[in-house]
């Protein structure tokens, strides 16, 4: 994978100020793994009937798969489906002080 093809990703101050309002607000840990990597498929997904017949249309939108964690990103890598696997290479955590 080149260098071209990773990007960086980070939190605004504004931002985490949301996020922090938005926990203290309802209660909720704050304790985040946002997204390593970014797998966006070729193509549309079909669905199929439960009789495995292929529906008619597709998704009628890009599918991405998103991984949580340096682990899931390398699994997201390795994948052989066919597409742009973006690497995010980055880690957020905030955790109650």
């Amino acid at each position: 994978m080149s260098d071209d093809s990773q990007i960086s990703a980070t939190v605004s101050a504004a931002t985490k100020e949301k996020l922090d309002r938005f926990t203290e607000r309802y209660g909720l840990r704050k304790n985040y793994v946002v997204e390593q990597a970014l797998l966006f498929l070729r193509g549309r997904i079909y669905f199929h009937h439960v009789n495995g017949k292929r529906a008619a249309a597709n998704s009628g939108a890009p599918s991405v798969l998103i991984a949580y964690g340096e682990n899931d990103a390398r699994t997201l890598e390795a994948c052989p489906l066919n597409g742009q696997f973006i690497h995010l290479g980055v880690t957020r955590r905030w955790r109650m002080i």
